[in-house]
């Protein structure tokens, strides 16, 4: 209730559940903008703005109506009014480009992941199962049935990262059912079957919610497991419930996503360390080769050494699959 900083802009009204409204800080610090649009901005100090007012606005259909009635400057576009919005090549609609209507999109700060829960015994002490699982993985598909909403990735870093290497796949991050089904053989569960019962092979995929996104996600998941005879168990659950099964070690699967704290390789690489299983660390990854890399960058200043130290990380963790590496989002702003 007593917000203190020392950004661009100063507080000056903050009514909970409605509005936020700033001034500018004259007393912020000199920096500039060298790559604004307009050639008048970059020489002039931040921030740009006189102020700024935010508006929480809880239904998306009430954010767009106020928008277009100019109320609002900025509209950021979600999964309702995408696809009526823009097409499949992402160009904005004719008559909201006839009004002056501008699309803007930005790569997130952030990775969604599938995560194998490694309490689990069956997935935590199988890695050609979990390699399996990631090769059955359409990562493509996904991007293209969200029209660019979600970019593939296949490591633990988002770009823009020091240590993401573009072009990087990793050996099991592209589709390959050819490899997936020897994969499963050698897994003991050749053709899908579970020798202990006969029958294709069950695994629990959990997520925190169960509308209709978290509904088609686990539709994507099962027909992707289908074809290497997996049967895929979704269980739905509310976000309490979610993370506590999480803390349990009662999962087998799940679907979470990570936002960077700081824009530093090891705020990602975290969540892979010892230490941090139960906490940030979700599917209580342990592995000794790893800590030991981890606790080294912990401690090092940033350095071709240490970029080339995320490198192997990053290959390291693509080789054992405690994740699959899904995707990153992409966000669309109206203006």
């Amino acid at each position: 209730d007593r917000p203190a900083g020392s950004g661009p802009f100063i507080l000056t009204r903050w009514d909970k559940d409605y509005v936020i409204k700033m001034r500018r800080n004259d007393e912020f610090r000199e920096e500039y903008f060298p790559e604004a649009e307009n050639p008048a901005d970059r020489t002039r100090k931040l921030p740009l703005l006189d102020g700024a007012v935010c508006y929480l606005v809880k239904q998306p259909l009430a954010a767009w109506l106020m928008f277009l009635q100019g109320e609002l400057d900025y509209c950021a576009l979600d999964g309702e009014n995408f696809d009526a919005l823009v097409n499949e090549n992402g160009q904005l609609s004719p008559a909201l480009v006839r009004r002056g209507i501008r699309l803007y999109s930005s790569p997130q700060f952030e990775v969604n992941y599938i995560g194998f829960h490694f309490a689990d015994p069956r997935l935590g002490s199988n890695l050609a199962l979990r390699r399996a699982i990631s090769l059955a993985f359409d990562k493509e598909l996904r991007s293209k049935i969200t029209n660019g909403r979600l970019l593939p990735i296949y490591g633990p870093l988002p770009p823009g990262t020091d240590g993401y290497v573009s072009g990087f796949r990793g050996p099991y991050g592209v589709k390959n059912l050819e490899l997936a089904r020897k994969l499963m053989t050698e897994a003991g569960y050749a053709f899908g079957i579970d020798p202990e019962t006969g029958e294709s092979l069950e695994i629990a995929f959990d997520q925190a919610g169960s509308d209709t996104f978290y509904r088609q996600t686990a539709e994507l998941l099962a027909t992707d497991l289908k074809q290497i005879g997996i049967k895929l168990r979704p269980a739905f659950n509310n976000r309490a419930r979610f993370f506590q099964k999480l803390a349990q070690g009662q999962v087998q699967m799940f679907r979470l996503s990570w936002t960077g704290d700081y824009p530093d390789a090891e705020n990602f690489f975290q969540l892979f360390y010892s230490g941090n299983a139960e906490g940030c660390n979700r599917v209580f990854y342990k592995d000794p080769e790893f800590d030991a890399m981890y606790e080294k960058i912990r401690v090092m200043p940033p350095c071709p050494a240490r970029t080339a130290l995320y490198e192997k990380m990053t290959e390291h963790l693509a080789e054992n699959c405690p994740w699959i590496f899904e995707s990153q989002p992409v966000a669309f702003i109206l203006t």
